[in-house]
Parts: C-alpha cells; sequence; structure tokens
C-alpha cells in the first residue's frame, strides 16, 4: 500500500501559504481518480506479477479453473441495462411453446371492504359545512374535510356535485378525489352514486374537471378488477389460465371458470362485471343456472362460453341475449332436447356453435343449421379418442395422444397410424373425427392401426372430452 501513501503526499503538497490554483484542484481531482483506479485494481485484478512468477504452471486447489478470456473480461454495461436472456429454440426456429400449466394470476391484498356507512342517512349540515371546508386557506382544514366526507360515503354524493360548479381548481380536485375513494367501496354491483358521477363527469365534463375524471375512472376499473379477482377467489371462482377447448381445439387461455369449487354466493358473482380482458368463461355442472348466467353476461370482454357437464333450460339462457355479441359457445354433455332448440337460436352467437354429446336431434341440427346459414355449427355424440393428428396428410398418423385418455389406457402411440374404425376405413383425421364422433362416451370400439408396418388393432372405450 506504500504507493498509495506516495500519491497522496504528491496530492497534497503545496508551498506554505499558498492557495491552491484551478488547474492544481483539477490534477488533485485527476490524481484521486487513477488513485481509484489503481485500488480497483489491486482487488479485482486476475492476478499480479508476483503470483504470475510464483505460481507459474501450477494451479491452486482451492481455486476455480481459469475462464476462457471472453468470460474473464466482462465489458462495460449502462447502469440501466438488463441482460438479454439466452435465446431457446423455440425462439430461434420459431416453434411455438408448450402449454403453460394452470396458473393464478398474481396475488392481490389489502383491498378496502364495502364503505360501513353505505345507505345510511348524512348530516346535511355537517356536511355543507365539511364542503364549505374544501377550499379554506388552511391545508390541514382543507385535508380534514376530505377525510369527514369520504367517511360519511355514499349519502354525500349528490351534495358533492353541485360544488364543482364553483369552478375552484382546489375544489375539483378535492370533490373528485372524495368521488374516487367512495367508488372503490362501493358494492360491486352499485353503478350509481360516486361511480356514475365520475363517469358523466368524464363524459360531458370539460377542461381539467373532465380529463382528471377521466383518469379516476380508469383508476378504478383497473383497482377493481384487481378487487374482483381476489373476491372471486374466495368464493371459489377460478380467475387465471388453463386449457380451453372450443371445436375440438384446446389452447391455453386466461379464463374464468365457475364450478363445483364455488361456493354458492351470487352476490360475489356480481364481481365478474369489473373483470378485464377476460374473453372465456367456463361453467359447469350445478352452476349452469340463470342467475349464474346473468352475472356472467355482465364481464366487459367474455365472448366465448362453455356451458359443460350439467343440464339446461330455456329460461337459464335468457340471460345471455342481453350480450352485444357471443363469438363462440361450446355445450359439451349437457342434455338438450326440442324445447332448447329455439333459445339457443336466439342467442347472439356470430361464428361457431359447438355441440357435443347432448343428445339434440339431428333433424333439429339441420334446422339451426338452415335457419342460420353463416354460423358454423358442430354436432356430435361426445366420444372422445384422446390423439392428435395432422389434417393435411393423405393418412391420419397420430402426432400425440393425451395422458390419461382412451387412446393412452388402450397403448395407441405416436407414429401409429390409423387406418379404421370398426368397419369404416380411415384415410385422414377428419375420417377418425367423424367415426368417433358418432358414438357417445362409454361405446367401445375397435381401432385398427399400422406400426412399424405391421397392422393391428386394439379394442377402445371411448371417453369423454375434457381439459387437462
Amino acid at each position: 500500500m506504500s504507493h498509495i501513501h506516495t500519491w497522496n503526499g504528491l496530492l497534497n503538497y503545496r508551498p506554505q501559504n499558498a492557495r491552491p490554483s484551478i488547474a492544481c484542484t483539477a490534477r488533485r481531482i485527476a490524481g484521486l481518480l487513477c488513485v481509484h483506479l489503481v485500488i480497483v485494481g489491486t482487488f479485482c485484478g486476475t492476478s499480479t506479477a508476483q503470483d504470475q512468477a510464483g505460481e507459474s504452471g501450477k494451479a491452486d486447489a482451492a481455486v476455480a479453473p481459469q475462464q476462457p478470456i471472453a468470460d474473464s473480461q466482462p465489458q462495460a454495461m449502462p447502469l440501466d441495462a438488463v441482460p438479454a436472456p439466452a435465446l431457446s429454440v423455440e425462439d430461434l426456429f420459431g416453434v411455438p411453446p408448450k402449454p403453460a400449466a394452470r396458473r393464478d394470476p398474481p396475488k392481490v391484498k389489502n383491498y378496502p371492504a364495502i364503505n360501513p356507512n353505505a345507505g345510511k342517512p348524512v348530516d346535511r349540515d355537517a356536511v355543507r359545512e365539511w364542503i364549505d371546508q374544501l377550499d379554506d386557506d388552511s391545508f390541514r382544514r382543507r385535508e380534514a374535510a376530505v377525510k369527514k366526507l369520504t367517511e360519511a360515503g355514499p349519502g354525500v354524493v349528490p351534495y358533492l356535485t353541485p360544488a364543482l360548479d364553483s369552478g375552484d381548481l382546489e375544489m375539483t380536485h378535492s370533490v373528485i378525489k372524495i368521488l374516487h375513494s367512495i367508488a372503490l367501496t362501493q358494492s360491486p354491483t352499485d353503478t350509481s352514486g360516486a361511480w356514475e358521477q365520475l363517469q358523466q363527469l368524464a363524459q360531458a365534463g370539460t377542461g381539467s374537471r373532465r380529463s382528471r375524471s377521466a383518469e379516476v375512472v380508469e383508476e378504478v376499473r383497473d383497482y377493481r378488477s384487481g378487487q374482483a379477482r381476489q373476491f372471486l377467489k374466495e368464493a371459489g371462482v377460478f380467475v387465471g389460465y388453463d386449457d380451453f377447448i372450443v371445436r375440438a381445439v384446446s389452447q391455453q387461455k386466461e379464463i374464468v371458470q365457475i364450478d363445483e369449487q364455488w361456493n354458492g354466493d351470487v352476490q360475489a358473482l356480481g364481481w365478474l362485471r369489473w373483470l378485464r380482458g377476460i374473453e372465456y368463461a367456463r361453467v359447469t355442472g350445478d352452476a349452469i343456472r340463470a342467475d349464474v348466467l346473468e352475472r356472467l353476461s355482465e364481464t366487459v370482454d367474455l365472448n366465448t362460453i362453455a356451458l359443460v357437464d350439467g343440464s339446461i333450460t330455456p329460461e337459464a339462457l335468457e340471460p345471455l341475449k342481453k350480450m352485444s355479441r357471443i363469438h363462440s359457445m361450446e355445450i359439451r354433455y349437457v342434455e338438450l332436447d326440442e324445447s332448447m332448440v329455439k333459445p339457443i337460436m336466439d342467442l347472439p352467437i356470430r361464428v361457431s356453435l359447438s355441440m357435443k354429446g347432448t343428445g339434440i336431434a339431428k333433424q333439429s341440427v339441420q334446422a339451426m343449421r338452415e335457419a342460420l346459414p353463416g354460423l358454423q355449427i358442430d354436432c356430435n355424440e361426445g366420444g372422445f379418442l384422446g390423439v392428435t393428428c395432422q389434417s393435411q396428410f393423405n393418412n391420419c398418423q397420430i402426432q400425440s395422444v393425451m395422458p390419461g385418455s382412451a387412446a393412452d389406457q388402450a397403448g395407441l402411440m405416436a407414429m401409429d397410424v390409423v387406418v379404421g374404425i370398426d368397419e369404416d376405413p380411415v384415410a385422414r383425421f377428419e375420417d377418425l373425427q367423424q367415426a368417433i364422433g358418432m358414438h357417445v362416451p362409454g361405446d367401445k370400439v375397435k381401432v385398427k392401426f399400422r406400426r412399424d408396418g405391421k397392422e393391428r388393432s386394439v379394442t377402445v372405450e371411448l371417453g369423454k372430452m375434457e381439459e387437462r
């Protein structure tokens, strides 16, 4: 360390009673930087000349093997730079990633409860006094008034709106702040009060009042979307990513699912109206009923619905008629009779209707196709083998077998080529789909296939089409 003391001595020297010049000060700064670099080099260098001389041709057992030069000399990186992740095979060659396992969205916590003063009368004189204090010269008095009005709850909203007519910027800011806080604690199904006032201000207001109200409306929507995820989860409603089947194609989608895990609290389903970005919904079993579908229809971005494993009535479908548009609808293993044909046709379905294992009569399906020529209508008996194949090839070669499916249990494997089902020949995947679709779950069929050039057959008991 003697060289460091030498540098310090040189830097601190000047004749007695002499004042340092600007040039001298600059040299000192430059010298200190050199000292800093020397220190860094001393502690961060890979080795010293003395180490290299004494250890030539030897390796210390306690030291990791020397890395290649390219790895041992890192390049300078900006402070705000983040190393890019290594590219995967999927990134390099455009192969789509494997579907992710079902997962929950990020957890959200500490959301406020419903305002305890909701529905309670307010002291009009006290409210007017607090409103007058919103533009008081005292900051403390203004803040205290904001707090009291917020705690008073929805009952103060009718008194707040006229206060905006004063045009005072401080008053406007405070009133919108109070409406914001009250809107966050309204019942999820309450679209009046503070929330209604904010929306009106965002649409019909002027200047800063309008722009600030529009910002607050979006903040409320985002915040309540987070609340909705939390409270729906507590009620046993799944909101997150999962496999979702439409027309025999399974994809990972962010969905809302109401099934046997739901605790039966219909009021909690009022939070569905606040979900944002959820386009897919699956309702199963006893949850397929009018009051549930009424709440589900209020989900803002919803456009694809699956009703699975249950029963349904014309009255249950009635709420779905209020939706502006249903892109696709999947009805799977839900009994449909003649009375359900018209209610289904009255739904605003625009792209596809898939009915599997419903028992609906063929003449009813034909009538639906004739009445709705622009709608893709698929219908089969619901039997499910559990394989995927390339449809564009002139043979039916299995690409993959779903674990636990009927095909898996029967021993079918990828690369097997299906050539027949019972007495029906199979030349393409569409032939296989048609043959299997003629059977209900539980039916046994003989699958003829070719493996390693030899033709074989196996009896398979068909299952149900279910998300993995």
